[in-house]
Protein backbone atom coordinates (compact mmCIF):
# COMPACT_ATOMS: atom_id res chain seq x y z
CA UNK A 1 0.00 0.00 0.00
CA UNK A 2 2.97 2.18 1.30
CA UNK A 3 4.50 1.25 -1.86
CA UNK A 4 1.21 2.08 -4.21
CA UNK A 5 0.83 5.50 -2.50
CA UNK A 6 4.99 6.41 -3.42
CA UNK A 7 4.50 5.57 -6.94
CA UNK A 8 1.13 7.67 -7.21
CA UNK A 9 3.25 10.74 -6.16
CA UNK A 10 6.25 10.26 -8.26
CA UNK A 11 3.21 10.38 -10.76
CA UNK A 12 1.59 13.08 -9.75
CA UNK A 13 5.01 15.20 -9.31
CA UNK A 14 6.16 13.93 -12.73
CA UNK A 15 2.95 15.45 -14.13
CA UNK A 16 2.96 18.73 -12.58
CA UNK A 17 6.72 19.18 -13.51
CA UNK A 18 5.55 18.35 -17.24
CA UNK A 19 2.89 20.55 -16.93
CA UNK A 20 5.14 23.15 -15.52
CA UNK A 21 7.61 22.95 -18.35
CA UNK A 22 5.24 22.65 -20.91
CA UNK A 23 4.40 26.23 -19.64
CA UNK A 24 7.84 27.27 -19.77
CA UNK A 25 8.38 26.13 -22.80
CA UNK A 26 5.96 28.80 -24.43
CA UNK A 27 8.29 31.79 -25.03
CA UNK A 28 7.38 35.38 -24.39
CA UNK A 29 7.59 37.35 -27.52
CA UNK A 30 6.89 40.41 -29.47
CA UNK A 31 3.83 40.28 -31.52
CA UNK A 32 4.86 41.04 -35.28
CA UNK A 33 2.38 44.16 -35.23
CA UNK A 34 3.94 45.96 -32.47
CA UNK A 35 7.50 44.99 -34.34
CA UNK A 36 6.13 46.88 -37.63
CA UNK A 37 6.43 49.93 -35.73
CA UNK A 38 8.71 49.39 -33.29
CA UNK A 39 11.28 47.28 -35.47
CA UNK A 40 14.65 46.37 -33.30
CA UNK A 41 16.95 45.33 -36.56
CA UNK A 42 16.46 48.81 -38.14
CA UNK A 43 15.32 52.25 -37.21
CA UNK A 44 12.08 53.93 -38.83
CA UNK A 45 11.22 57.25 -39.16
CA UNK A 46 8.57 59.47 -36.53
CA UNK A 47 6.21 59.48 -39.14
CA UNK A 48 1.81 59.47 -38.56
CA UNK A 49 -0.90 58.77 -40.26
CA UNK A 50 -0.77 62.08 -40.89
CA UNK A 51 2.52 62.75 -42.33
CA UNK A 52 1.64 61.92 -46.30
CA UNK A 53 -0.72 65.27 -45.89
CA UNK A 54 1.93 67.49 -45.03
CA UNK A 55 3.56 66.19 -48.40
CA UNK A 56 0.43 66.90 -50.24
CA UNK A 57 -0.25 70.36 -48.30
CA UNK A 58 2.67 70.99 -49.74
CA UNK A 59 2.13 70.34 -53.98
CA UNK A 60 -1.66 72.07 -53.00
CA UNK A 61 0.56 75.39 -52.63
CA UNK A 62 3.11 74.56 -55.06
CA UNK A 63 0.08 74.03 -57.68
CA UNK A 64 -1.26 78.39 -56.86
CA UNK A 65 2.27 79.40 -57.21
CA UNK A 66 2.44 81.01 -53.95
CA UNK A 67 5.03 83.13 -52.32
CA UNK A 68 7.33 82.21 -49.79
CA UNK A 69 6.94 83.58 -46.15
CA UNK A 70 9.80 83.50 -43.52
CA UNK A 71 8.24 82.01 -40.36
CA UNK A 72 9.83 82.14 -36.67
CA UNK A 73 8.75 79.59 -34.30
CA UNK A 74 8.62 80.49 -30.17
CA UNK A 75 8.20 77.56 -27.29
CA UNK A 76 5.66 75.04 -27.37
CA UNK A 77 5.05 74.64 -23.04
CA UNK A 78 3.06 72.01 -21.73
CA UNK A 79 0.58 74.27 -19.69
CA UNK A 80 -1.79 71.19 -18.84
CA UNK A 81 -2.59 69.73 -15.55
CA UNK A 82 -0.27 66.90 -16.10
CA UNK A 83 2.67 69.06 -17.47
CA UNK A 84 5.52 66.62 -18.99
CA UNK A 85 2.78 63.67 -19.32
CA UNK A 86 3.43 64.45 -23.32
CA UNK A 87 7.21 65.23 -23.42
CA UNK A 88 8.79 68.26 -24.15
CA UNK A 89 9.50 67.87 -27.97
CA UNK A 90 6.54 69.76 -29.23
CA UNK A 91 9.11 72.69 -31.09
CA UNK A 92 11.26 70.44 -32.57
CA UNK A 93 8.24 68.11 -33.85
CA UNK A 94 6.70 71.77 -35.44
CA UNK A 95 10.52 72.27 -36.91
CA UNK A 96 10.34 68.67 -38.65
CA UNK A 97 6.55 69.14 -40.16
CA UNK A 98 7.27 72.65 -41.49
CA UNK A 99 10.48 71.11 -43.09
CA UNK A 100 8.52 67.99 -45.00
CA UNK A 101 5.42 70.89 -45.74
CA UNK A 102 8.40 72.95 -47.75
CA UNK A 103 11.10 70.15 -48.65
CA UNK A 104 9.90 69.93 -52.38
CA UNK A 105 9.14 74.00 -52.69
CA UNK A 106 10.78 75.96 -49.86
CA UNK A 107 7.67 77.62 -49.91
CA UNK A 108 7.91 78.06 -45.85
CA UNK A 109 10.66 79.09 -44.04
CA UNK A 110 11.71 78.32 -40.60
CA UNK A 111 13.95 81.65 -39.20
CA UNK A 112 15.22 79.90 -35.90
CA UNK A 113 14.94 81.81 -32.77
CA UNK A 114 15.68 80.59 -29.87
CA UNK A 115 18.16 81.15 -26.36
CA UNK A 116 21.16 80.50 -28.49
CA UNK A 117 19.91 83.31 -30.60
CA UNK A 118 21.85 86.30 -29.27
CA UNK A 119 25.30 84.28 -29.96
CA UNK A 120 24.19 83.78 -33.49
CA UNK A 121 23.10 86.98 -34.12
CA UNK A 122 26.97 88.34 -32.50
CA UNK A 123 28.29 86.01 -35.48
CA UNK A 124 26.43 87.34 -38.01
CA UNK A 125 26.93 90.69 -36.87
CA UNK A 126 30.65 90.39 -37.90
CA UNK A 127 29.85 88.35 -41.16
CA UNK A 128 30.16 90.96 -44.27
CA UNK A 129 26.94 89.66 -45.76
CA UNK A 130 24.81 90.82 -42.46
CA UNK A 131 22.40 92.20 -45.12
CA UNK A 132 21.43 88.73 -45.64
CA UNK A 133 19.50 88.31 -42.66
CA UNK A 134 15.45 88.09 -43.56
CA UNK A 135 13.33 89.29 -40.84
CA UNK A 136 10.60 86.77 -40.38
CA UNK A 137 6.68 87.69 -41.74
CA UNK A 138 4.65 85.67 -39.13
CA UNK A 139 5.56 83.32 -36.06
CA UNK A 140 3.69 80.42 -34.25
CA UNK A 141 3.10 79.77 -30.54
CA UNK A 142 0.79 77.62 -28.85
CA UNK A 143 0.85 74.60 -26.12
CA UNK A 144 -0.42 71.37 -24.79
CA UNK A 145 -3.48 72.99 -23.40
CA UNK A 146 -5.08 69.88 -21.92
CA UNK A 147 -4.15 66.23 -20.82
CA UNK A 148 -7.07 63.83 -19.52
CA UNK A 149 -5.26 60.77 -17.97
CA UNK A 150 -8.87 58.98 -17.95
CA UNK A 151 -11.46 59.96 -20.28
CA UNK A 152 -12.33 56.78 -20.22
CA UNK A 153 -11.24 53.22 -18.32
CA UNK A 154 -12.38 49.54 -18.02
CA UNK A 155 -11.77 46.32 -16.22
CA UNK A 156 -13.75 43.04 -16.83
CA UNK A 157 -12.44 39.09 -15.66
CA UNK A 158 -13.54 36.04 -15.41
CA UNK A 159 -12.99 32.87 -13.47
CA UNK A 160 -13.90 28.72 -13.38
CA UNK A 161 -12.95 26.18 -10.89
CA UNK A 162 -13.26 22.16 -11.07
CA UNK A 163 -12.81 21.06 -6.83
CA UNK A 164 -12.01 17.58 -5.64
CA UNK A 165 -13.71 14.31 -7.33
CA UNK A 166 -13.52 15.20 -10.72
CA UNK A 167 -9.91 12.71 -10.47
CA UNK A 168 -7.86 11.00 -7.74
CA UNK A 169 -5.65 12.88 -5.66
CA UNK A 170 -6.62 16.12 -7.64
CA UNK A 171 -7.63 18.92 -5.39
CA UNK A 172 -8.67 21.50 -7.59
CA UNK A 173 -8.14 23.40 -11.52
CA UNK A 174 -8.65 27.18 -11.90
CA UNK A 175 -8.79 28.99 -15.24
CA UNK A 176 -9.42 33.21 -14.48
CA UNK A 177 -8.79 36.10 -17.07
CA UNK A 178 -9.18 39.79 -16.88
CA UNK A 179 -8.73 42.77 -19.10
CA UNK A 180 -8.20 46.13 -18.91
CA UNK A 181 -8.67 49.07 -21.26
CA UNK A 182 -7.85 52.61 -20.49
CA UNK A 183 -7.44 56.01 -22.59
CA UNK A 184 -5.16 59.56 -22.33
CA UNK A 185 -5.92 62.19 -24.78
CA UNK A 186 -4.07 65.35 -25.41
CA UNK A 187 -4.96 68.94 -26.87
CA UNK A 188 -2.14 71.20 -28.53
CA UNK A 189 -3.38 74.73 -29.67
CA UNK A 190 -1.54 76.60 -32.10
CA UNK A 191 -1.93 79.95 -33.54
CA UNK A 192 -0.08 81.92 -36.22
CA UNK A 193 0.78 85.86 -35.78
CA UNK A 194 2.15 88.75 -37.45
CA UNK A 195 5.95 89.57 -36.57
CA UNK A 196 5.40 93.47 -37.36
CA UNK A 197 2.47 94.13 -34.78
CA UNK A 198 2.58 90.85 -32.59
CA UNK A 199 -1.16 90.68 -33.31
CA UNK A 200 -2.55 87.11 -33.64
CA UNK A 201 -3.94 86.67 -36.71
CA UNK A 202 -8.15 85.76 -36.64
CA UNK A 203 -9.11 82.56 -37.53
CA UNK A 204 -5.38 81.21 -38.66
CA UNK A 205 -5.65 78.66 -35.62
CA UNK A 206 -5.53 74.74 -34.75
CA UNK A 207 -6.82 73.50 -31.78
CA UNK A 208 -7.40 69.28 -31.83
CA UNK A 209 -7.51 66.62 -29.03
CA UNK A 210 -6.31 63.05 -30.04
CA UNK A 211 -6.48 60.19 -27.95
CA UNK A 212 -4.13 56.82 -27.12
CA UNK A 213 -4.98 53.60 -25.87
CA UNK A 214 -3.78 51.21 -23.12
CA UNK A 215 -5.02 47.59 -23.56
CA UNK A 216 -3.90 44.93 -20.72
CA UNK A 217 -4.69 41.28 -20.69
CA UNK A 218 -3.86 38.56 -17.82
CA UNK A 219 -4.52 34.75 -17.87
CA UNK A 220 -4.23 32.41 -15.32
CA UNK A 221 -4.38 29.04 -14.93
CA UNK A 222 -3.71 26.20 -11.71
CA UNK A 223 -3.91 23.22 -10.50
CA UNK A 224 -3.36 21.32 -7.76
CA UNK A 225 -3.28 18.18 -5.92
CA UNK A 226 -3.27 17.12 -2.17
CA UNK A 227 0.57 18.03 -1.92
CA UNK A 228 1.59 19.39 -5.27
CA UNK A 229 0.15 22.57 -7.24
CA UNK A 230 1.34 24.53 -10.01
CA UNK A 231 0.71 27.94 -11.23
CA UNK A 232 0.64 29.06 -14.83
CA UNK A 233 0.20 33.07 -15.73
CA UNK A 234 0.20 35.12 -18.96
CA UNK A 235 -0.12 38.63 -18.67
CA UNK A 236 0.21 41.37 -21.88
CA UNK A 237 0.09 44.57 -21.93
CA UNK A 238 -0.01 47.37 -25.28
CA UNK A 239 0.05 51.20 -25.19
CA UNK A 240 0.62 54.05 -27.42
CA UNK A 241 2.46 57.02 -26.13
CA UNK A 242 1.23 59.86 -25.56
CA UNK A 243 4.00 61.96 -27.42
CA UNK A 244 3.41 59.86 -30.36
CA UNK A 245 -0.40 61.51 -30.25
CA UNK A 246 1.07 64.79 -29.63
CA UNK A 247 3.25 64.47 -33.21
CA UNK A 248 0.30 63.78 -35.09
CA UNK A 249 -1.49 66.69 -33.95
CA UNK A 250 1.95 68.68 -34.91
CA UNK A 251 1.41 67.86 -38.40
CA UNK A 252 -2.47 67.92 -38.73
CA UNK A 253 -1.81 71.44 -36.86
CA UNK A 254 1.02 72.56 -39.18
CA UNK A 255 -1.45 71.83 -42.51
CA UNK A 256 -4.60 73.98 -41.14
CA UNK A 257 -2.20 76.52 -39.66
CA UNK A 258 -0.90 77.22 -43.55
CA UNK A 259 -3.84 76.38 -45.07
CA UNK A 260 -5.59 78.96 -43.88
CA UNK A 261 -3.21 81.50 -43.86
CA UNK A 262 -2.75 80.76 -47.66
CA UNK A 263 -6.73 80.31 -47.92
CA UNK A 264 -5.84 76.92 -49.89
CA UNK A 265 -7.84 74.08 -50.13
CA UNK A 266 -6.52 71.35 -47.45
CA UNK A 267 -9.68 69.25 -46.75
CA UNK A 268 -8.66 66.75 -49.32
CA UNK A 269 -5.00 66.31 -47.76
CA UNK A 270 -6.75 65.24 -44.03
CA UNK A 271 -9.80 63.97 -45.22
CA UNK A 272 -7.85 60.01 -46.42
CA UNK A 273 -5.54 59.75 -43.96
CA UNK A 274 -7.53 58.45 -40.87
CA UNK A 275 -6.99 54.32 -40.18
CA UNK A 276 -10.60 54.11 -41.64
CA UNK A 277 -9.62 55.05 -45.17
CA UNK A 278 -11.33 51.98 -47.45
CA UNK A 279 -7.47 52.03 -49.22
CA UNK A 280 -5.77 51.67 -46.50
CA UNK A 281 -8.16 49.05 -45.16
CA UNK A 282 -7.46 47.32 -48.03
CA UNK A 283 -3.78 47.67 -48.19
CA UNK A 284 -3.65 46.08 -44.61
CA UNK A 285 -5.65 43.13 -45.52
CA UNK A 286 -3.51 42.32 -48.57
CA UNK A 287 -0.49 42.78 -46.42
CA UNK A 288 -0.91 40.24 -43.95
CA UNK A 289 -2.65 37.93 -46.69
CA UNK A 290 0.46 37.84 -48.00
CA UNK A 291 3.60 35.43 -47.16
CA UNK A 292 7.03 37.28 -47.29
CA UNK A 293 8.10 36.16 -50.65
CA UNK A 294 4.41 37.03 -51.79
CA UNK A 295 5.33 40.63 -50.45
CA UNK A 296 8.35 40.87 -51.61
CA UNK A 297 6.90 40.17 -55.42
CA UNK A 298 4.65 42.60 -54.53
CA UNK A 299 6.89 44.98 -54.60
CA UNK A 300 9.23 44.00 -57.06
CA UNK A 301 6.08 44.35 -59.09
CA UNK A 302 5.37 47.73 -58.22
CA UNK A 303 9.19 49.04 -58.03
CA UNK A 304 9.36 47.65 -61.93
CA UNK A 305 5.96 49.14 -63.20
CA UNK A 306 6.99 52.61 -61.71
CA UNK A 307 10.62 52.62 -63.08
CA UNK A 308 12.15 52.20 -59.15
CA UNK A 309 14.56 49.17 -60.03
CA UNK A 310 17.86 50.43 -60.28
CA UNK A 311 19.78 47.26 -61.21
CA UNK A 312 18.03 44.83 -64.33
CA UNK A 313 19.51 41.71 -62.19
CA UNK A 314 16.87 42.26 -59.10
CA UNK A 315 15.27 39.27 -58.12
CA UNK A 316 13.93 37.11 -56.22
CA UNK A 317 16.38 34.13 -55.11
CA UNK A 318 14.73 31.31 -53.16
CA UNK A 319 12.15 33.49 -51.32
CA UNK A 320 14.67 36.02 -50.43
CA UNK A 321 15.42 39.73 -51.81
CA UNK A 322 18.98 39.66 -53.69
CA UNK A 323 21.58 42.52 -53.31
CA UNK A 324 19.95 44.12 -55.77
CA UNK A 325 16.73 43.94 -55.02
CA UNK A 326 17.90 45.30 -52.07
CA UNK A 327 19.49 48.43 -52.87
CA UNK A 328 16.29 49.08 -55.28
CA UNK A 329 14.39 48.86 -52.01
CA UNK A 330 16.67 50.93 -50.20
CA UNK A 331 16.73 53.61 -52.65
CA UNK A 332 12.61 53.67 -53.03
CA UNK A 333 12.71 54.02 -49.08
CA UNK A 334 14.66 56.70 -49.53
CA UNK A 335 12.65 58.85 -52.24
CA UNK A 336 9.74 58.32 -50.20
CA UNK A 337 10.81 59.15 -46.61
CA UNK A 338 11.12 56.24 -45.67
CA UNK A 339 14.78 54.73 -43.28
CA UNK A 340 17.07 53.13 -46.45
CA UNK A 341 17.27 49.65 -45.17
CA UNK A 342 16.38 47.01 -47.20
CA UNK A 343 13.14 46.02 -45.21
CA UNK A 344 9.80 45.47 -46.61
CA UNK A 345 7.45 46.98 -43.88
CA UNK A 346 3.74 47.49 -44.27
CA UNK A 347 4.39 51.58 -44.40
CA UNK A 348 6.29 51.25 -47.52
CA UNK A 349 4.05 48.48 -48.51
CA UNK A 350 1.00 50.55 -48.26
CA UNK A 351 2.50 53.65 -49.90
CA UNK A 352 3.05 51.49 -52.49
CA UNK A 353 -0.39 50.23 -53.01
CA UNK A 354 -1.86 53.76 -52.29
CA UNK A 355 0.58 54.83 -54.95
CA UNK A 356 -0.84 52.17 -57.62
CA UNK A 357 -4.28 53.81 -57.12
CA UNK A 358 -5.83 55.37 -60.34
CA UNK A 359 -4.82 59.11 -60.08
CA UNK A 360 -2.54 58.69 -56.95
CA UNK A 361 0.28 60.79 -59.05
CA UNK A 362 -2.07 64.22 -59.56
CA UNK A 363 -1.20 67.07 -58.30
CA UNK A 364 -3.81 68.01 -55.50
CA UNK A 365 -5.71 71.13 -56.18
CA UNK A 366 -5.62 74.24 -54.87
CA UNK A 367 -8.12 77.46 -54.70
CA UNK A 368 -5.40 80.63 -54.55
CA UNK A 369 -3.33 82.66 -51.70
CA UNK A 370 -6.35 84.63 -50.17
CA UNK A 371 -4.87 86.59 -47.23
CA UNK A 372 -1.18 86.25 -47.58
CA UNK A 373 -0.87 90.07 -49.53
CA UNK A 374 -3.44 91.38 -47.08
CA UNK A 375 -1.33 89.82 -43.94
CA UNK A 376 1.58 91.11 -44.50
CA UNK A 377 0.37 94.39 -45.90
CA UNK A 378 -1.52 95.19 -43.07
CA UNK A 379 -0.98 97.83 -40.26
CA UNK A 380 2.27 98.73 -42.06
CA UNK A 381 3.53 95.85 -42.03
CA UNK A 382 6.85 95.50 -44.96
Amino acid sequence: MRKRTLLGNLALAGSAAMFLSGCAAVKASVPNDVLETNPVDHPVRALTDFSEGLTCMGRVLSSDKVEPVYVALTEIPDRSESSGSAGYGAKEMIVSAMSRLSQENGLVRLVAYDRTTPTVVALHNSHPNKKNLRVPDFFIRGAITQIDSSPYSKQNGSSASLGTGIMQRLLGVGVSNSNSVTMKSVTLDLNVGLISTYQILPGVSSSNTLAVVKEGNSTELTISFDKIGGIYSVNENKADALSGALRSLVEVGIIELFGKLYNADYSTCLAQLDRTNPLRMAARDKYDDLSDAGRLEYVLSHMRAKGYVRNKGAAIVDGAANIALRDSIAAYRVRNDLFPSAAVDFRMFEKMYLQSQPGAEAAMPGEGVGPIKRWLHADGAP
